[in-house]
């Protein structure tokens, strides 16, 4: 994902690559997820949404 994202930052905000990006985690309970792995799915997320990496990352947190 990373790679499709570097090499063609326009197909972020595609739906293939959102539906790509939800489908590639499982999550667990917030309290029982790993840090990198939310932190890293809110960065991914904020680019295809084009918000502010900070108040994804607490999306996420507290959506899980």
């Amino acid at each position: 994902m990373v790679k499709r994202l570097y090499n063609n930052p326009e197909e972020v905000t595609t739906e293939s690559f959102k539906n790509t990006v939800k489908n590639s985690f499982e999550w667990t309970n917030a309290k029982r997820e790993d840090i990198f792995v939310m932190s890293f799915y809110a960065w991914l997320k904020s680019k295809m949404t084009k918000t502010p990496i900070y108040k994804t990352t607490l999306d996420v947190i507290k959506d899980n």
